[in-house]
């Protein structure tokens, strides 16, 4: 397994095209990465679907390049900074599983992402989660369960009375589980009207 960043052939090859810009999916599972390449990675202006899964990855830089991008995998790799993505407004689903990710603020950028998978990370703060989340209306599937953020009850129920979700960690939510997280929460006391 090497640990170099694919070369322009080797990404042409996998994706079976001629051009860099014609790219538009391109798989590079398990192949011990440590790093991309940037300028070759700015070529690719066409790429919609990218899967980086199992690698060495820390870096996700070259990724900022990609404004196409719609579908990103980096599952299983060593990713703590999501920045780059910032840059990414067409993401749509991210599968960023067991990483050490710590924040997810740089995802406020992008609106229009609806699967955010970030199971097992290092996020912290479930306030500071939520404040990047609320911000992503098309947002409906959503895990974060082993994140420090995730202990205790009231993990669950803030989020699924903050957000509109149809999937929190894999379970499909219903009517009942959006009654069970308003009850969670103790209602304000109604002050009588004085006279």
């Amino acid at each position: 397994m090497s640990t170099q960043a694919p070369s322009r052939q080797e990404i042409l090859d996998d994706a079976g095209e001629s051009e860099l810009s014609a790219v538009r999916t391109l798989v590079l599972r398990e192949r011990g990465l440590g790093s991309l390449d940037e300028p070759l990675f700015a070529e690719l202006s066409a790429c919609e679907v990218l899967s980086l899964s199992n690698n060495l990855l820390s870096s996700l830089s070259p990724c900022s390049a990609l404004r196409q991008l719609s579908v990103l995998n980096i599952n299983f790799n060593r990713v703590s900074c999501l920045e780059p993505l910032a840059h990414c407004g067409q993401l749509r689903q991210l599968f960023a599983t067991n990483n050490k990710v710590g924040s997810i603020a740089p995802l406020a950028r992008c609106p229009l992402l609806a699967t955010l998978s970030l199971f097992r990370n290092q996020l912290a703060s479930l306030d500071s989660a939520l404040e990047v989340l609320r911000r992503l209306p098309a947002l409906v599937e959503l895990d974060l369960a082993s994140n420090p953020c995730a202990l205790g009850p009231p993990y669950r129920h803030r989020l699924v009375r903050d957000l509109h979700l149809s999937t929190l960690d894999g379970d499909g939510l219903t009517e009942l589980d959006r009654e069970l997280a308003s009850d969670f929460f103790p209602q304000p006391e109604a002050f009588p009207l004085r006279p």
